[in-house]
This record gives structure tokens, C-alpha cells and sequence, in this order.
């Protein structure tokens, strides 16, 4: 089976069905000691008391951001994702259950038909389409936890000597359909109600680093928030995307510095973020229609030309008729 049919993608939404597979209750003790791992499952953890953290990282280990989970929040992480729990000085409570997509010649009787899912509802499709590796959701109402709550109890039933009870399967395959409508939905809910404090918050963070080396990953470590929709919401909010604005607000910062400093043009590049002057000359070129050193010679002869208008001499009764 092709390793994409594993993810919840909208590649396996035409052959595969979901069930869960594991489920765990568990309060984790302050620094309890964990591995970097990954699963073949959609990993959901539920925050059910204080505040855990997971550490992502790329494949190749290039990369590592930690998101935190806060009381009432579920985290979905997909398969094949590189990460690991982290806790603080309190004990986190934990509930957990893991989806596993399937072929559907392979399924169980209480896997949900991730196709009808998809062609149902409009949020799930999209929840779909963004094949992300994490998404952070807010329970509002705790109907998610109870969702986790009641596939847990039918799959410990379907584990038992019940486990050929055609009503509890078909309540777990209900259960697993409702808990992804309802994440799919919850999670645009969240985003739509915390839109604009999301943009401030990117753009407060923009704002107060931009001498530094501004990485996507930084910025959604910093909103709590996946990075792939972080730059989607970005666009649509601003109708720029992260990186055009984070060079919009850097050059707009320059212009300031070429107006009213005589620091170099190489250091005002350090000043605002760009390590590199040919790289910095070219962006700066790109906004404005000039170099940096053309830019501060037009606005010095602006400023000369400006003083000379100001202070013509006037002949005091040049224009009296001469007798």
C-alpha cells in the first residue's frame, strides 16, 4: 500500500476508510522522559488536565518547532510524522486514540468510508485537501472529548467477548464519522473566530524580529498554529503571502534608515534582516524601482531642492511701482 494511503490526504479519500485502532487515559508525571518516534496512525491527544507540549521534527532533522497543547485542546497529528511528548513541572492528563486509514477491501466492519465523508461535508474536504502533518483544535462545548470518550468505551467493547454485535459497530463506525465532521468543523470555527487576533499576533512577531533570520516554522511556534494554514490564512487575510509582507516591513524600515541615518547601506541591510547587500539591493529594487544608494541620493536632493524653495530671498518691495 502506497505510503500517501496512510495519511489522512485527499489521495486516499477515493479507496481508504478510517477506524481507530489504540486508545490510552493517561496522567503523565512532570519531565516523563520520551523518544522521538512516528506512527503509521492518525494520532489524536486530547488535553483533558494542564498542558503538554510535542517537539516536531523533519525527516532529515533540519527543522524542530514544539507547539503547545493547552487544557481542552485536542491535537491531530498524521501519520508518519516525527515527534514526541514534553512536559513541564505539572502532570498532564492524556486522552488518546489512534486512526488508522486503510484499503477499503481491508477495512472493518466499523471503519467510516472516508469518500462519503469527503463528498459530504464541505469542511472536511477542505480539512482534507491541506494534507497537514499537525492541526491544534479548541473543544468548545467538550463535545470532542466526549466523542474520544465514547470510541474509547466501543472499541474496549469490541475487544470483548461482545465483539461480534453488529449495533456496536455500527455505533463505533457512527462515533469515528462524527469525531472527524466535528474536528473538521471546530478546527474553521476556531480559525474564523481568531482570525484577526492570528494576524495580529504574526505581525506583532514580524514586527519585533526583523533583524533576525524569520523562519515560517518560528512564526507558527509562536500562534500555536500549523504552519501550511498559517501562510494560507496570511494570504487570505492580507492578500500578500508571509514572506512578502516580512519584506515589505523591512524595506519599509530601510526607507526610514536611507532618509534619516548616514549608516552604510551594508549595515542598514543587517539592520533589518538581510546578511547578504546584493540580496538586499535586489529585494529593495524590486519595491522601490531604485537601488538603495540611488533611493538616499534622490532623497537627499529632494531635501535640498525642498530648503532652497523654502528660503528664496525676497526683495522686500520688488514689486512696488518703481518712481
Amino acid at each position: 500500500m502506497p505510503v500517501f494511503d496512510y495519511r489522512l490526504c485527499k489521495a486516499c479519500t477515493q479507496s481508504c476508510g478510517i477506524q481507530p485502532v489504540l486508545f490510552y487515559q493517561r496522567t503523565f508525571q512532570p519531565k516523563f522522559p520520551m523518544q522521538m518516534h512516528r506512527h503509521i496512525t492518525i494520532e489524536g491527544m486530547y488535553a483533558e488536565s494542564n498542558t503538554f507540549f510535542v517537539e516536531f521534527v523533519s525527516p532529515d532533522g533540519s527543522q524542530d518547532s514544539i507547539i503547545r497543547v493547552k487544557q481542552g485542546e485536542l491535537i491531530l497529528i498524521n501519520s508518519f510524522v516525527y515527534h514526541r511528548l514534553l512536559f513541564d513541572d505539572n502532570p498532564a492528563r492524556i486522552f488518546n486514540v489512534e486512526f488508522k486509514v486503510v484499503p477499503l477491501d481491508a477495512v472493518l466492519p466499523y471503519s467510516a468510508d472516508l469518500n462519503s465523508l469527503y463528498t459530504y461535508s464541505k469542511s472536511f474536504a477542505d480539512f482534507v485537501d491541506e494534507d497537514w502533518d499537525y492541526v491544534i483544535i479548541s473543544d468548545s462545548g467538550d463535545s470532542i472529548r466526549h466523542l474520544i470518550l465514547d470510541i474509547q468505551s466501543y472499541c474496549d467493547r469490541e475487544k470483548g467477548a461482545d465483539n461480534q454485535d453488529l449495533t456496536n459497530r455500527l455505533s463505533l463506525q457512527l462515533l469515528t464519522a462524527q469525531f472527524f465532521l466535528k474536528c473538521s468543523s471546530a478546527y474553521y470555527d476556531n480559525l474564523r473566530d481568531t482570525s484577526s487576533d492570528f494576524i495580529s499576533r504574526i505581525k506583532k512577531f514580524i514586527s519585533q524580529n526583523l533583524d533576525q533570520d524569520i523562519r515560517i516554522s518560528d512564526i507558527s511556534v509562536e500562534v500555536n498554529m500549523n504552519p501550511s494554514y498559517l501562510e494560507t490564512l496570511f494570504k487570505k487575510q492580507t492578500g500578500m503571502t508571509v514572506v512578502e509582507y516580512i519584506n515589505q516591513q523591512r524595506i519599509l524600515k530601510a526607507v526610514s534608515y536611507l532618509s534619516s541615518t548616514d549608516q552604510s547601506i551594508t549595515d542598514i541591510g543587517y539592520l533589518i534582516g538581510y546578511n547578504n547587500r546584493q540580496h538586499f539591493s535586489r529585494v529593495f529594487r524590486k519595491m522601490m524601482g531604485v537601488s538603495p544608494g540611488q533611493y538616499r541620493k534622490n532623497v537627499r536632493l529632494t531635501k535640498i531642492q525642498n530648503y532652497e524653495d523654502n528660503n528664496d530671498p525676497i526683495v522686500e518691495g520688488y514689486y512696488d511701482n518703481p518712481q
